[in-house]
C-alpha cells in the first residue's frame, strides 16, 4: 500500500474516532483545562498576537497521550 495513502486514511480514521459520542462529554474539559487561565500570555511575534501559554498546554496534552498510547 501507498505510504501516503496509508497515513491519509490512518489520520481520517482518528478524526472520525474523536467525533464518536463518547469523546462529546469530555469536549468541555479538554478546552477548560488547555485554554483556561486567568492571565492572557501572548507574546506578539510578526505584528500578530499569539497566545503561546495554550499553545503550549495543548502540545503538552498531545505529548501526554502520545507517550502513554
Amino acid at each position: 500500500m501507498n505510504p501516503i495513502v496509508f497515513s491519509l486514511t490512518v489520520f481520517l480514521a482518528g478524526i472520525l474516532s474523536f467525533f464518536s459520542p463518547c469523546v462529546f462529554p469530555l469536549l468541555p474539559v479538554y478546552i477548560g483545562i488547555l485554554l483556561g487561565s486567568d492571565q492572557e500570555k501572548a507574546i506578539r511575534l510578526f505584528g500578530k498576537k499569539i497566545r503561546w501559554h495554550g499553545l503550549l498546554k495543548t502540545l503538552c496534552f498531545i505529548a501526554g497521550i502520545s507517550v502513554i498510547f
